[in-house]
């Protein structure tokens, strides 16, 4: 099955790498059970996986797996005025002892006006997918590969999720599907259901910023969402019927508890909701402009004011809020200025991070000028093509690793983007560890490099989401080889 991707408006999120590692609110649910989070795909195609179910046919379970790739990955060839990329998902479904029950391979063809390139601030197109599979109620893994067929790069992402059951009598709620656009669409598209087009959002994750860019879906004429909003869509089966025929309503409402915070939000109830039969499909948007950055618990309850029967259903989102754009403006703001003092820690000398403290904001403005004209490799060019690497790395590690200050955001400045990453959860055994591979030597110098590849391991000691560096081979860093010594339980 071959279907063609086309780009109208520019694609979805902020990233450096939105789809393929764990964002620092999602650190914050390392402990949880893995079935109830976004899966994140290791090899040379980063991606993420996430799942919902819904009520299929004869007694099973609809389950719809998203993946959310960036396409910046894709090899693309020039085809006349277009810009082609052909990929390939291949994906196998295991129960709990480990049986496959499902095989799916679906090829994909990218098509653009141009090649898809990330700018200077680390804004991306991205793709979003569905592959529905059927299956019995239980427990079960996919190893999900995506291949770039002109490359033949692969990447590998294991999910696991349950497959919730649906009977015919219980008030159910189906799981939840967080999406970035649902709207009325009567026709056949693999991301419609019951006459809605429901874009996925497969890692949870919404900006605040009001001009986010925006998901796009193939061959679709979408609407932009309104900024700001998050939307998410579920089914609700099973309600009471009253056998005379007369009408009866239920009751909807829904809370979002922060986890960091503990703090929990009522919203407005939804109160004698006419029942249009026996089930109901629902979406709802919800404004988080007013929210905290952070990692939040989504939570449904509906209450059949006939039955009197009640169901409850909960999953978790993230909400970030990028840093904002420059404002055209001679000097820099207090925020802006202890950005370029928190930027300059990497690589200014201690003299200069001493005079810049004694400067007042229009002098910090014209030293950081100044510092960052003579870094420029490129003078001649209204780019500074260094600026640009290390505010994206400052970006991501602020975002994403719990600060550039932290021992993973420290090497991530440092060095860069790591080639591999190996992510090792929690077991009976040991507690949570990473670990970074720089196949080409750090710093892009392969004479750094032994055999060609350094790494730098971090684990999770205190199991609370802080990774500390145990080991590195890079001379200068910490180095203990007996660092799993330090993660046994």
């Amino acid at each position: 099955m071959m279907t063609t991707y086309r780009w109208f408006v520019g694609l979805i999120l902020l990233l450096p790498v939105l789809a393929v590692t764990r964002t620092a609110g999602a650190e914050e649910t390392a402990s949880r059970d893995p079935k109830l989070l976004p899966a994140y795909s290791t090899g040379d195609i980063q991606f993420s996986v996430d799942a919902a179910g819904f009520k299929g046919a004869g007694g099973q379970t609809y389950e719809e797996l998203y993946l959310l790739l960036r396409p910046n990955q894709l090899t693309l060839v020039e085809k006349g005025k277009k810009f082609q990329g052909t990929f390939q998902i291949d994906g196998v479904v295991y129960d709990e002892s480990g049986a496959e029950k499902k095989r799916f391979s679906e090829q994909r063809m990218l098509e653009t006006d141009e090649p898809v390139l990330k700018d200077r601030t680390g804004n991306e197109r991205m793709m979003v997918d569905v592959v529905p599979v059927s299956l019995d109620s239980g427990t079960y893994r996919v190893d999900v590969v995506v291949s770039d067929l002109n490359s033949q790069k692969k990447g590998t992402c294991i999910k696991q999720f349950m497959a919730s059951g649906y009977d015919d009598a219980t008030l159910t709620i189906s799981d939840i599907q967080f999406s970035t656009l649902a709207q009325p669409d009567t026709t056949a598209h693999r991301f419609t259901k019951n006459g809605i087009l429901v874009v996925p959002n497969p890692a949870r994750l919404f900006e605040k910023k009001p001009d986010a860019p925006l998901y796009e879906v193939a061959d679709s004429p979408v609407r932009p969402p309104e900024p700001r909003l998050m939307y998410f869509y579920f089914e609700i089966y099973n309600f009471a019927v009253d056998p005379s025929g007369a009408p009866s309503t239920y009751d909807l409402s829904f809370a979002v508890i922060h986890e960091a915070g503990g703090g929990r939000q009522t919203l407005p109830a939804q109160k004698n909701i006419q029942k249009p039969g026996s089930s109901s499909v629902k979406v709802l948007k919800l404004d988080i402009s007013s929210f905290q950055e952070g990692v939040y618990t989504l939570e449904l309850m509906i209450h059949d004011n006939l039955s009197g029967q009640d169901a409850t259903r909960r999953a978790f989102f993230e909400v970030f809020q990028p840093p904002p754009s420059p404002a055209p403006q001679n000097v820099l703001t207090k925020a802006q200025a202890e950005r370029g003092y928190k930027m300059l820690r990497f690589i200014a000398s201690s003299r200069d991070l001493a005079l810049y403290k004694k400067l007042d904001l229009k002098g910090q403005t014209e030293f950081l000028i100044n510092f960052w004209k003579e870094r420029d490799p490129t003078p001649d060019t209204p780019e500074n093509e260094f600026l640009a690497v290390l505010n994206e790395r400052f970006t991501y590690a602020e975002r994403t690793l719990g600060g550039a200050d932290s021992d993973r955001g420290r090497v991530w400045m440092k060095y860069g983007e790591p080639e591999e990453i190996e992510r090792h959860p929690s077991d009976a055994r040991t507690k949570p560890y990473e670990i970074w591979f720089y196949t080409t030597g750090v710093r892009g110098d392969a004479s750094q490099s032994t055999q060609g590849r350094q790494l730098f391991i971090f684990g999770d000691r205190t199991g609370y989401g802080k990774y500390m560096l145990l080991h590195s081979s890079v001379v200068g860093e910490t180095h203990n080889p007996n660092w799993i010594s330090e993660l046994v339980e």
